[in-house]
């Protein structure tokens, strides 16, 4: 850590870049994996890479030099770091930083600096519809809302998107997909020129190919068909810092001669080349009698429910053997919801006999009062699985 005057102190204004040697795939940074589902590995992201993300932004974005954009991601991940800081300075944009790192704050981080632009995860922007500050604020001055790191659920799109228009921004929540190892975003719903799909995370940014594989193969599917998505673009890592073991897992040369990034995340594209996320690969696990469980799809079907706020779907420990997980359901009820619990459990058991087949829905329920979230406002899950929890009867 360097103070900043320390930092000031080390420039001088007579240095220039000239005589500075380019090197092609020079590592800049190291940027570790979130860690979320997995142990966390350091990715080196290189010049290249990192200028690649910020051009990608030059064309989609509806910015004047000199309008205010708010960074409220942490540097030490790549979303901030690409994104966060380096686009909007590559792009001539005023930037604004957010020094301490307080989700809950992000309503007056608005009311004071008015941006133009900003970008978060799904939980920064409950916290802004949900602000009893924000509920006059005229937000015309808000050219781009975006959002990605992690899964949003439709209906927070959805209030987002009648939020901003009911304080008169132009703007809806534009969605971002990408990953670390490719220096943060790689598709967005900003490269949707002929309009988005409601559920879709969008589009490619130019010079990037995003393409569906059966995972743990080069086999690449057809529309509509549900595999691992595999991205090939200039904002590719240069690999994992001293682990050429897993480098090797993820950066895979296919028979058509490309490096492509495996991202261990689950979806489809349909024929106009949208992209659908459905889930993470670790996040998918199998029940004691050997039946896949995919997360993201009970959860989907409980937040239908009016009472709901919103879930998260982990794996319990199998208390009756070695073998297997058992998939637990734990909800958030919205604010003012005072009904029996029991009575809305059974009530979220028939949606999901109804909605998904028996064997892909929750066996556990447990009613909680927020979801955890890691510090860079992701959903910890690992927070859930290793929670006390009293594993009550259940029938598989």
């Amino acid at each position: 850590v360097i103070k900043w005057n320390s930092f000031k102190s080390l420039y001088n204004a007579e240095d220039t870049i000239e005589g500075i040697e380019y090197k092609e795939n020079k590592p800049v940074a190291i940027i570790y994996t979130s860690g979320t589902t997995g142990v966390p590995k350091g990715a080196q992201l290189t010049h290249d890479s990192i200028n690649a993300v910020a051009f990608q932004y030059r064309y989609p974005f509806p910015y004047n030099r000199g309008d205010r954009f708010l960074d409220i991601m942490p540097p030490f991940i790549a979303y901030g770091l690409s994104c966060g800081i380096h686009m909007p300075l590559t792009l001539g944009l005023t930037l604004v930083i957010i020094p301490a790192f307080v989700p809950e704050e992000f309503p007056n981080y608005i009311l004071k600096y008015k941006p133009n632009f900003f970008m978060g995860v799904p939980a920064h922007f409950e916290y802004i519809v949900t602000s009893e500050k924000m509920k006059d604020v005229d937000l015309s001055f808000v050219k781009v809302a975006a959002m990605g790191g992690d899964a949003l659920n439709p209906d927070l799109e959805l209030a987002i998107d009648k939020f901003l228009k009911d304080h008169n921004s132009s703007s809806k929540v534009y969605k971002g997909y990408g990953m670390t190892e490719m220096s943060a975003a790689a598709a967005s719903t900003l490269s949707c020129i002929n309009g988005e799909k409601f559920g879709s995370v969008g589009v490619p940014f130019q010079h990037n190919v995003v393409s569906v594989f059966e995972p743990g193969t080069d086999h690449e599917l057809k529309y509509g068909e549900i595999g691992e998505f595999c991205i090939c673009g200039p904002g590719m890592m240069y690999g994992y810092f001293n682990n050429d073991e897993e480098t090797d897992k993820v950066l895979i040369k296919h028979s058509d001669g490309k490096i492509w990034a495996h991202t261990q995340d689950v979806g489809y594209i349909d024929e106009e080349g949208f992209i659908y996320f459905k889930d993470r690969i670790k996040r998918i696990f199998v029940r004691p009698d050997g039946h896949n469980v995919w997360p993201s799809v009970i959860e989907s079907t409980v937040i239908k429910h009016d009472a709901v706020k919103d879930c998260a779907v982990v794996g319990l420990p199998n208390p009756k053997g070695k073998n297997g997980k058992i998939p637990a359901a734990f909800v958030v009820l919205k604010d003012g919801v005072e009904r029996d619990k029991a009575e809305i459990e059974k009530e979220l058991r028939e949606i999901c006999l109804k909605e998904i087949p028996e064997r892909d829905g929750a066996l556990l329920y447990y009613f909680i009062d927020e979801i955890p979230h890691t510090p860079i406002g992701k959903v910890d899950y690992r927070a859930l699985e290793n929670g006390d929890w009293e594993i009550g009867e259940y029938s598989l």
